[in-house]
């Protein structure tokens, strides 16, 4: 758990003070939160010894007045400050991944990972930020208020404290074990997410030929039998979890009738004052109620450690390098081709697919790519505009192997029409000029009249 709170705060960055914030808020709010047992305590102390006035009671009542309001403005700034601090988190989180995904080859596109990136983006990130962030100053409150009471056992009877001692280690083996499944059955959880969400993606995407030719019944089977695993992993989950939470609730109940019954037994004896008795009777049934409330929040971190996981491993991908300083000449030398291919060797993973291609391109001339459909005309052309790196040669572009020039240079100069094309809702001529916003109108009718050429 506390490296979980680690973690949390090692992704803040800049806002680490607010979760700092918070968690002091919490803690205090922890022990603002038993003021009104340990006031009742006072009372029934004053009571069982005659000595309670009503100028006692008018400070008690007072006292417990302020805690409350107290208690009430903590709670608040605890909640100020780290759910604010989940948001704003994640939005600069999702601006840094965004970025990070424009510097990553195609070939990361390509291999089935759009499923785990909308994943990321629409599960993981908002369990994080709308459920888990909430959750992190509960827990630290609970594990504040379960050693506040710990303490006070003690303070009340050495022999009690120590049987609340040992149920508390007790509950803390049990919760690892717990802990262990959870995260096993979280990461589960969290990758049939991914499945799922990959599944509709794909099924939107085919949705016009699927329909084309009637087979939509066929076509929704794997969407269909996602849903149905999703289901089943959520309902396992909690199937899993059950045991390990009825065993915390019935160590609970002993801990709680054993202290309770030893109380009665001391106070019998004459070793326990019967306002101690009271006492205890005011905290034994709130004993382990911060403890079990700790444990049944930890399935929430389990699944939070799940997709923080997720999500660096998507941000540690490694982008395609952009270290290029030399820029490319304004045209190429005389007799120098314009583009040159020189033994390019290209694999997706472990699948070579292009095989030593050497050709050139000079100026003023169209060079048409011919081929079977995955012949490996598209990668060819994803190649120059450096979608991807080659696994071995070069690839020139007047004179200049395009590695060495910076990314955004090299797409100044290189137009693309993919096979699909995509309108905005907007004029004709909004279209064309957003590829440059502060095109002239002559640049924009000179262009159109271009494409018209190419039609």
């Amino acid at each position: 758990m506390f490296a979980m709170f680690s973690r949390i705060l090692k992704l803040s960055g800049r806002y680490k003070g607010r979760i700092q914030g918070a968690f002091v808020c919490a803690f205090l709010e922890s022990i603002l939160s038993k003021m009104p047992i340990v006031l009742a305590f006072v009372v029934l102390s004053r009571f069982a010894a005659d000595t309670l006035t009503s100028q006692t009671c008018l400070y008690i009542g007072l006292g417990l007045a302020a805690a409350v309001l107290v208690q009430m403005l903590v709670h608040y700034l605890s909640d100020s400050l780290q759910s604010a601090a989940g948001y704003l988190m994640f939005a600069d989180k999702r601006m840094e991944l965004g970025s990070h995904l424009r510097k990553l080859p195609m070939g990361y596109f390509t291999s089935g990972n759009i499923g785990k990136i909308s994943s990321v983006l629409s599960t993981d990130m908002v369990f994080i930020e709308e459920v888990a962030m909430s959750t992190l100053g509960n827990m630290m409150g609970y594990l504040l208020s379960s050693l506040i009471l710990l303490v006070f056992m003690f303070y009340l009877n050495v022999q009690l404290g120590l049987i609340a001692a040992a149920v508390t280690v007790l509950a803390w083996l049990v919760s690892k074990g717990m802990n262990k499944v959870s995260l096993r059955e979280a990461a589960e959880r969290q990758e049939q997410s991914e499945r799922l969400t990959d599944a509709v993606l794909s099924f939107v995407e085919g949705i016009g030929v699927i329909k084309s030719y009637n087979l939509l019944g066929e076509k929704s089977e794997e969407l269909t039998d996602n849903f149905h695993r999703s289901r089943n992993t959520s309902l396992a989950f909690e199937q899993k979890m059950t045991p390990w939470t009825m065993s915390l609730n019935i160590l609970y109940g002993i801990g709680i009738a054993a202290i309770f019954g030893l109380s009665i037994v001391l106070e019998q004896r004459g070793a326990l004052p019967l306002a101690y008795v009271l006492g205890v009777l005011l905290f034994v049934f709130d004993l382990f109620g911060p403890l079990k409330a700790l444990y049944g929040e930890a399935s929430r971190l389990t699944v939070m450690d799940a997709a923080l996981d997720r999500i660096e491993a998507v941000l540690n991908e490694p982008e395609l390098p952009d270290t290029g300083k030399q820029h490319l000449p304004a045209q190429a030398q005389p007799g120098q081709p314009e583009v040159q291919f020189n033994d390019v060797v290209f694999a997706y993973q472990d699948k070579e697919v292009l095989h030593h291609i050497s050709f050139a391109m000079k100026k003023d001339s169209m060079t048409a790519l011919v081929g079977p459909s995955g012949s490996g005309k598209s990668t060819i052309a994803n190649l120059l505009a450096r979608l991807w790196d080659v696994k071995s040669g070069s690839i020139i572009i007047r004179g200049m192997d395009i590695r060495n020039v910076p990314l955004a240079e090299l797409m100044e100069q290189i137009s693309m029409v993919f096979q699909r094309v995509y309108l905005f809702q907007d004029t004709i001529y909004n279209n064309i000029s957003i590829g440059k916003p502060d095109a002239t109108e002559e640049e924009v009718y000179a262009a159109a009249k271009k494409a018209r050429c190419y039609d």
